[in-house]
C-alpha cells in the first residue's frame, strides 16, 4: 500500500464514520468504536468469533472517563464489562453512536483510535492480497 494512502486513510474515512472514542452500537446492532471498527461478531451464535473479539477488546488502551480514575487505565474486568452494557443497549443502535456517551464510563486516547485504524487498515490490506482478484495490488494506482 502506497505512504499516501495509508497516511489519509484516517483523514478521509473521519467525515464517513466519525471519530468516536467509546463504544456504542452500530446500525446492525455491532458493538463499535474509534473510526468505525468493529470489535464484535456479525453471526450471534459464532462463539470462537466472539471470543476472540472480546480478547483483542480487553487488550485495547481504555481509560476511565471520569471520576477519580479519570485518564487511568481501565481493568480487563471494566472492559468486558462495558463491552456487555454497549451490546444490550440494542434500543438505542439506531439512534446513533452518540446516545452512548452518557452510558459508557471507558474511552480511548486519539492515539489508541489511530492505532486501532491503521491496525483493522493493515489487516485488510493482508485479507486483499490473499484473494487473486487483487494480484497486483501493490502496483495499482494509489487511488485505486
Amino acid at each position: 500500500m502506497y505512504a499516501s494512502v495509508k497516511n489519509y486513510f484516517i483523514a478521509f474515512n473521519e467525515p464517513i464514520e466519525a471519530r468516536v472514542e467509546y463504544m456504542y452500537l452500530d446500525i446492525k446492532g455491532l458493538v463499535t468504536l474509534g473510526v468505525g471498527n468493529l470489535i464484535d461478531v456479525e453471526k450471534a451464535d459464532d462463539k470462537k468469533g466472539l471470543e476472540k473479539a472480546m480478547k483483542e477488546v480487553v487488550t485495547l488502551p481504555f481509560v476511565y472517563k471520569k471520576g477519580a480514575n479519570a485518564g487511568k487505565p481501565a481493568s480487563k474486568a471494566d472492559i468486558e464489562a462495558e463491552w456487555k452494557k454497549v451490546k444490550g443497549e440494542k434500543a438505542r443502535a439506531k439512534s446513533g453512536a452518540f446516545t452512548f456517551a452518557g452510558i459508557t464510563d471507558l474511552k480511548l486516547k486519539n492515539e489508541a483510535i489511530d492505532a486501532l485504524v491503521l491496525k483493522k487498515l493493515n489487516e485488510m490490506e493482508t485479507e486483499l492480497k490473499m484473494d487473486s482478484a487483487f494480484q497486483g495490488f501493490e502496483q495499482w494506482p494509489a487511488d485505486g
